[in-house]
């Protein structure tokens, strides 16, 4: 299995990179370490996450749960998830796709704070919907979506809270 996963990987890179070029998904400006009290910060955003983490898991459950009760037939499940979906995506268009581009706007702080929160929850909520109708899709992504948005409004939190923090919230993020 091994020899498989390796030679997969390889020819996708070599693939990937012949037609998307040599760039990195995500354009991240440098960050530093500022003291061994850093590790202190990221101990408590890690505790946090993992609330979070057990939250999505928990809403991805019940959304899969409440789309089996209902007596519809199949094929209409994914239609209904797309319509909450449209409905959610008219509003905060950043839940469509992958978001790689909301990741990034995150890691450089460039969003509204208000608008990061929301968009923690509605990620959550939107992928729990797609998936639990029956829809197309994965949680790698969605987590890195949440995780990244997550670390901005703590990172800005942070802020608020201890003044003259060193650490930039885009750090959190990227974490």
């Amino acid at each position: 299995n091994f020899s498989s996963v390796v030679l997969s990987s390889v020819t996708a890179t070599v693939i990937s990179r012949h037609f998307l070029g040599n760039q990195p998904a995500f354009q991240i400006p440098p960050f530093d370490l500022y003291g061994i009290s850093d590790f202190l910060y990221y101990l408590v955003f890690g505790i946090i996450t993992a609330i979070i983490a057990w939250l999505f898991i928990k809403v991805l459950y019940k959304s899969e749960d409440l789309f089996n009760s209902i007596k519809i037939p199949e094929y209409l499940k994914p239609v209904g998830g797309g319509l909450i979906i449209g409905v959610i995506g008219l509003f905060f268009p950043q839940v469509f796709g992958v978001g790689y581009e909301t990741i990034e706007a995150s890691i450089a702080g460039k969003l509204i704070p208000w608008v990061i929160v929301a968009l923690v929850f509605l990620k959550i909520l939107a992928t729990a919907i797609t998936l639990g109708s029956g829809g197309s899709g994965g949680i790698f992504a969605p987590s890195l979506f949440i995780g990244a948005l997550l670390g901005e409004a703590f990172g800005l939190l942070a802020h608020k809270v201890i003044p003259g923090m060193a650490i930039p919230p885009g750090a959190f993020a990227l974490v």
